[in-house]
C-alpha cells in the first residue's frame, strides 16, 4: 500500500469516526520510523478538520522539547481556527531519546525543556506574547503572537501516563487502561494542590478528567483477534 493510500484511508477512518459520534481523534508524533506516517501532526489534522464537523482533534502527544515554542503556539492557533475550536492538545517529552538528538536536543535535559516549553506555549496562547526572560533552555527576543486560538484561554491540554504532572499543570490525564484509585487520587490531589500555580492549562470551571487508552484487535473471528 502506498503512503498516499494509507493517508487517504486514515482520513476516511476519521470521517467514519466523526459520523459515528466518536469524541476525539489523536495522532502520535514519531520520527525516523514507520510508527507514524504523519509526523507533522497539524498538517494532517488540518486536513481531517476539513473532512469532519464534530470530532475533536489533536496530537497525543506533541513532543514539546523538539519544537520551537513560538512555532507550537502558531500551529495550535491555526489548527484551532481551521477546526472551528475542536483542538484537544496532548503534550509530552517523548519516549525515544534518539529523536531528541536528531533534532539537536539533549535527552537528559528533556524534562526541564518540556517544563519551560509548556510555560512559554501557554503564555503565548493566553497573552498573545512570549518572553524567555525566566527561561534557561530558550532564548529569543520578546515576540507578539498575531494568531489566537478560538478556544479561550487555550484549547484543552492532555498529558499521558503521569498523574502528578497532569494534575500539576491542570491537564487532562490519559492513562493506559483503567486507572487505579491510588493513581487517580494522586492526579486529583496534584490538580487542587497546584491550582494557583502560574503555569496552568485548565480554564475556569474545568475539572480533572481521565481518558483511558486501550488496544483493540478487531476480526470477524474472536480467536484470531485474540491471537
Amino acid at each position: 500500500t502506498s503512503m498516499q493510500q494509507v493517508l487517504a484511508d486514515r482520513l476516511e477512518l476519521v470521517k467514519m469516526a466523526d459520523e459515528a459520534g466518536f469524541a476525539a481523534y489523536h495522532l502520535a508524533e514519531h520520527h525516523g520510523s514507520d510508527l507514524c506516517l504523519a509526523p507533522s501532526q497539524e498538517i494532517f489534522l488540518a486536513a481531517a478538520a476539513q473532512a469532519t464537523s464534530q470530532i475533536r482533534l489533536g496530537p497525543m502527544v506533541k513532543i514539546l522539547p523538539l519544537h520551537h515554542p513560538l512555532r507550537v503556539v502558531e500551529d495550535v492557533c491555526l489548527l484551532d481556527q481551521l477546526s472551528g475550536g475542536r483542538v484537544e492538545f496532548g503534550v509530552g517529552r517523548g519516549i525515544a531519546a534518539i529523536e531528541h538528538f536528531w533534532f539537536g536536543g539533549n535527552w537528559s535535559a528533556s524534562h526541564e525543556r518540556f517544563d519551560e516549553a509548556l510555560a512559554l506555549v501557554l503564555q503565548g496562547l493566553r497573552t498573545g506574547s512570549i518572553s524567555t526572560e525566566s527561561s534557561t533552555h530558550y532564548e529569543f527576543p520578546p515576540v507578539d503572537v498575531t494568531l489566537t486560538p478560538l478556544q479561550r484561554p487555550n484549547p484543552p491540554f492532555w498529558y499521558p501516563g503521569n498523574p502528578e504532572t497532569a494534575g500539576r499543570y491542570g491537564m487532562s490525564l490519559m492513562w493506559p487502561g483503567p486507572i487505579p484509585e491510588e493513581a487517580y487520587q494522586v492526579y486529583v490531589d496534584a490538580w487542587h494542590r497546584h491550582a494557583d500555580d502560574p503555569v496552568r492549562a485548565n480554564g475556569p470551571g474545568d475539572e480533572p478528567r481521565v481518558g483511558t487508552a486501550l488496544l483493540f484487535a478487531i476480526s470477524h473471528d474472536e480467536a484470531a483477534a485474540k491471537e
